[in-house]
């Protein structure tokens, strides 16, 4: 038996994680789809529930099976169609902050599903049929839809409907105002948002609640109002929840890393590169002993630009499996800890990317070690001769001392020719210096020796949390606090 089913889109949800300096962003998949989410809560606290729709028989619809699985969701009345594709929803913010919608859906596999696909002896098992609005947008799975709730109701079921509008989907506002007030009529639970209430009836959260249970067969409404909490309305009670108040985690201002991304011929790091692919070399150079520390390592690798927020532009690196450059790069990063009355450390090094970005016209400067110590930038010509071809292209030849601070250039200096006492050639005149390289993790999460936060139970590892500086540290640091809650909790 189960208790739940729930019919409607299954999609990959892309999010924005960066943009490049021409508003390009970079985007990471996330498994998505309104009726799926929802299945995803009652399953996780032992419900069993089972999903009913449509993927394309594609990596995005297999990968999204393989996550329904995991949650431990009943897949029988899944398809894999060769014939269509998965749906795609790219989630992008606008110029105010507000998420802007679109889609690869024309058409998706979850519009494509047809009743007699469906597997109605899940909906005979289950006591409670979930549905959505979006599976109402198109033909053959608006027909699909309505058939199944109907089948459902026959069956006596308690069916619950989430009307999700999303407009650019829908013909027409209308089209999308009939078909959500359609899924009304069948409901006996309602979650609908403030949004929703407001493009239906034009009313206010209470009064859209009092208005779902006054008209339409609906014997629960929830009106979600965001971080304002929701509003809630039977026959018996009504009455507001507030959001849960936020947790706050008692963290410390740490350090903040500002340095430099270095490049050299694979043949200086080849003793390095043999013994470790990521080497970890530390020093406290004189005179100010700040900390300075190698970090991503890129044994034949390339020097890479991203773009933060605000089209701040940072140099980063990274290696291929299959495709090698002639170089090695790594980053070269001075710590940096601040105390009364200063406390934006963070703000700190943005200004120092900033100004970098400025000299370098928003992209990244590079330099060669030697004109550095002459005391003059690097021409264009002069890198085009060197024995060190940049790796990034359109990194810009000119003087990273311009805006670099004194005391981390000192620093990095330093540590170059400290490194080159035991990487001979390290500290070569053509040694190429690309700029800024920034890590913005100032703050470190608390934690006791035990490694409790202030929050019982909640635990915090690797660099998010301000602890460590890189994958050996972080790997680490999961394998003692696996020890520890496993020693807390008498697993």
């Amino acid at each position: 038996m189960l208790d739940v089913a729930a019919l409607g889109e299954l999609l990959i949800d892309f999010t924005c994680l960066s943009s490049d300096a021409d508003g390009y962003p970079t985007m990471t998949a996330h498994p998505g789809g309104a009726p799926a989410n929802f299945l995803a809560a009652p399953a996780k606290y032992g419900a069993r529930c089972a999903m009913l729709g449509k993927v394309g028989d594609d990596t995005f619809g297999r990968l999204l099976l393989s996550t329904l699985r995991r949650a431990g969701i009943e897949t029988r009345g899944m398809i894999a169609a060769p014939d269509v594709f998965t749906t795609l929803a790219f989630v992008t913010l606008d110029t105010r902050g507000e998420r802007e919608f679109a889609f690869a859906r024309k058409p998706g596999a979850d519009t494509c599903l047809s009743f007699p696909e469906i597997d109605l002896s899940l909906i005979d098992e289950a006591r409670i049929f979930h549905f959505g609005s979006l599976s109402l947008t198109d033909e053959p799975s608006r027909s699909a839809t309505r058939q199944a709730v109907a089948y459902a109701r026959s069956r006596g079921k308690t069916v619950t409907y989430d009307p999700n509008l999303r407009l650019p989907l829908w013909k027409n506002p209308a089209e999308a105002g009939e078909q959500l007030l359609w899924g009304l009529e069948q409901a006996d639970v309602v979650k609908i948002s403030e949004e929703e209430v407001r493009f239906l009836f034009d009313l206010s959260a209470k009064d859209g609640a009092e208005y779902i249970c006054g008209n339409f067969p609906v014997k629960l409404v929830f009106v979600t109002c965001g971080a304002d909490g929701c509003f809630f309305q039977n026959a018996r009670a009504t009455g507001w929840e507030p959001a849960l108040p936020g947790l706050k985690i008692v963290d410390t201002t740490g350090a903040v890393d500002i340095g430099v991304r270095v490049e050299v011929r694979n043949e200086i790091m080849e003793t390095v590169n043999e013994v470790l692919y990521e080497s970890k070399l530390i020093g406290y150079p004189a005179p100010f002993k700040n900390k300075v520390r190698t970090f991503c390592q890129n044994p034949g690798g390339f020097v890479s630009q991203e773009n933060y927020d605000n089209g701040l532009a940072v140099v980063n690196g990274h290696s291929f499996k299959e495709v090698k450059s002639p170089n090695t790069n790594l980053s070269i990063l001075c710590s940096h800890n601040f105390s009364v009355p200063f406390n934006q450390p963070i703000s700190y090094a943005q200004k120092v990317g900033e100004l970098t970005n400025m000299l370098a016209n928003g992209h990244i400067l590079v330099q060669r070690y030697g004109d550095i110590l002459d005391g003059k930038r690097t021409w264009e010509k002069e890198l085009a001769q060197s024995n060190v071809h940049p790796t990034l292209p359109d990194a810009v030849a000119g003087d990273i001392t311009a805006a670099m601070p004194y005391r981390s250039m000192t620093n990095i200096i330093n540590f170059i020719k400290a490194v080159d006492q035991v990487v001979p050639g390290f500290a070569s005149y053509e040694t190429l210096l690309y700029s800024p390289e920034l890590k913005f993790y100032s703050n470190r999460v608390k934690m006791d020796a035990d490694l409790n936060t202030n929050i019982r139970r909640l635990h915090c590892l690797g660099d998010s949390s301000g602890w460590t500086r890189g994958l050996m540290m972080a790997s680490v640091m999961g394998v003692l606090m696996g020890r520890e809650i496993i020693r807390q909790e008498n697993i």
